[in-house]
C-alpha cells in the first residue's frame, strides 16, 4: 500500500511541528474513531505524539521512493 505524493507531501509538512500534527489528530478523533477503530485511532496518535516516529517514517519512504 504506497502513499501518494500527496501523502508525502503532508508528512513533510507535519515534520517540523508533530506537536501540531498530534493535536489536529486530538481535534479529529471522532472521525479516526469512526475510520479505524478505537484501538488503531489510539495508535495513530501515539505515532504521531513523537517526533522521531514521523522522521523515520519520512526517511523510509525516501529509500523506497
Amino acid at each position: 500500500n504506497k502513499l501518494q505524493a500527496p501523502a508525502l507531501f503532508t508528512l513533510y509538512s507535519l515534520m517540523p511541528i508533530a506537536n501540531l500534527s498530534y493535536h489536529g489528530a486530538l481535534f479529529s478523533l471522532p472521525l479516526l474513531q469512526f475510520l479505524l477503530g478505537e484501538k488503531n485511532s489510539q495508535s495513530v496518535l501515539a505515532f504521531l505524539s513523537d517526533r522521531k516516529n514521523i522522521k523515520e517514517l519520512i526517511q523510509a519512504l525516501e529509500e523506497k521512493s
